[in-house]
């Protein structure tokens, strides 16, 4: 027999691979939460979410908290009870859920990106894109429509089929031994949304990092060598576009970090997962490690985020002296 479906005569899940599945569910599961939950509560508290880049953020944190408290905990209890293993149907609407708010984060990441492009090497443009709410509100009802509605076709059976993995416990609308067809089509939609917009958006940024930071050079030995008033007013506004350029470029390398977290681990599965979405090339093992590794963004995430950002930072301290005092003044009564 070829080596290459050594991996396919044991189709059932090892009690390996349901360790793995069960320590990083419960883990992401309690961080992811904590985390996220956390995180949209800052931005709420703080209407921060009244700007375009924040509304963003605050979508995707929606969509790593639903993974947290929805799909990862029935996973969990899949891998103890066989809740949908001869349930179809269930099966069907869980995978179908958890693909479509899996394809949300992966527009997200994208207008997240783009927002930030705009805002630092666009800046003259910013309120044009972004200074309404009905451009904003477009980007976010396509980011989660698109994929809910492209996995339609699988569900009608109209393109491709929910069909159930036992090595994965969930009903993949992708299963086969090489990745063609719908499969083939949603991993070039997903990669050629993402890779090439990231790329070349934080390439702009940098440079245009680079361009302020020797503009803001020469500003400043131009006004060492000016006295008077005029000195004053060319230092207060280089010291104002400094700040403004920085605060900007501080933004977009947070979300960079997010991202690239992302990237660390997600793209080792879905390159895996071209090459071998039966599981029979690679051992499953492999792939459930990388499957849950990748899970871990959801509580990172949250992290970056409220430990990189500034504005998330001081709104989450703001709210916890808020909860303090009154639960203060709650007790002393």
């Amino acid at each position: 027999m070829d080596n290459t479906t050594a991996y396919s005569l044991d189709n059932e899940i090892t009690s390996d691979q349901l360790t793995v599945i069960r320590v990083f569910s419960t883990l992401t599961t309690i961080l992811g939460t904590i985390g996220n939950t956390l995180t949209i509560a800052a931005i709420v508290y703080g209407r921060l979410h009244q700007q375009a880049s924040f509304l963003f953020i605050l979508n995707l944190s929606v969509c790593n908290l639903i993974h947290c408290v929805v799909f990862l905990p029935l996973l969990l209890v899949q891998s103890y009870h066989d809740i949908w293993t001869y349930n179809q149907a269930a099966c069907v609407a869980y995978s179908f859920g958890f693909f479509s708010v899996l394809g949300a984060e992966l527009w997200l990441y994208s207008c997240i990106t783009i927002n930030r492009y705009i805002c630092v090497v666009h800046h003259q443009n910013y309120g044009r894109y972004y200074g309404g709410k009905i451009v904003t509100s477009v980007k976010l009802i396509f980011s989660w429509m698109f994929y809910p509605v492209t996995f339609l076709l699988p569900l009608t059976k109209f393109w491709g089929d929910f069909e159930y993995v036992p090595k994965k416990l969930v009903c993949y609308p992708f299963a086969g031994y090489n990745c063609r067809g719908f499969c083939l089509f949603i991993y070039v939609i997903a990669i050629i949304s993402t890779v090439p917009v990231i790329i070349f958006c934080y390439l702009s940024i940098i440079h245009k990092y680079v361009k302020t930071q020797r503009k803001v050079g020469l500003s400043r030995e131009k006004t060492v060598s000016q006295t008077g008033t005029a000195n004053h007013v060319t230092t207060v506004k280089t010291d104002s576009d400094k700040k403004r350029a920085m605060s900007e470029v501080k933004m977009a390398f947070t979300i960079l970090a997010v991202i690239s977290i992302f990237g660390s681990c997600r793209l080792p599965f879905m390159i895996l997962y071209l090459y071998d979405p039966s599981m029979s090339k690679v051992n499953p093992m492999i792939h459930t490690v990388l499957i849950y590794i990748g899970s871990c963004s959801n509580f990172i995430n949250p992290v970056i985020y409220s430990f990189t950002n500034k504005t998330i930072f001081k709104s989450l301290k703001k709210m916890f002296a808020t909860w303090k005092k009154t639960f203060e003044i709650q007790s002393d009564r």
